[in-house]
């Protein structure tokens, strides 16, 4: 005797959208992630300045004194090193420094750093306007 066999419509699952959508969530979060590694809370005092030539080495300074140096928190004697290396390089150093932080900690740094020989220093601010 024959057994009927049912045969069953095979549901299939289009997986394409899928993984576009997963695609474009991922670069979203990859993007997203590069943006803000490179921001720093630091809020800058205004004034009038000229861009540095080339790429400089920005070195950050927050409200409770902390030197950050490409996104990464650093201590001061790290930063003081890879200031000397970028000066000899050729590479301009740039301080920037919370409009909070104190006066004292940005001037010892300051003189840390001409002790190494890092004779130029710039001082990054927002810009403020027409003088």
């Amino acid at each position: 005797m024959k057994t009927r066999r049912f045969s069953r419509d095979r549901v299939e699952l289009e997986l394409t959208p899928l993984i576009d959508v997963l695609f474009m969530l991922l670069v979203f979060f990859v993007l997203t992630a590069t943006f803000m590694n490179g921001q720093i809370p630091v809020d800058l005092p205004s004034g009038h300045g000229a861009k540095p030539p080339g790429d400089p080495l920005i070195l950050s300074i927050d409200a409770e004194g902390k030197c950050i140096v490409q996104g990464k928190e650093v201590s001061p004697d790290e930063a003081v090193d890879m200031a000397g290396k970028a000066v000899s390089c050729g590479r301009t150093v740039i301080i920037a420094g919370d409009r909070s932080a104190s006066y004292g900690g940005i001037t010892t740094f300051l003189d840390r750093l001409r002790s190494a020989g890092v004779e130029s220093v710039g001082l990054l601010v927002e810009d403020g306007g027409s003088p």
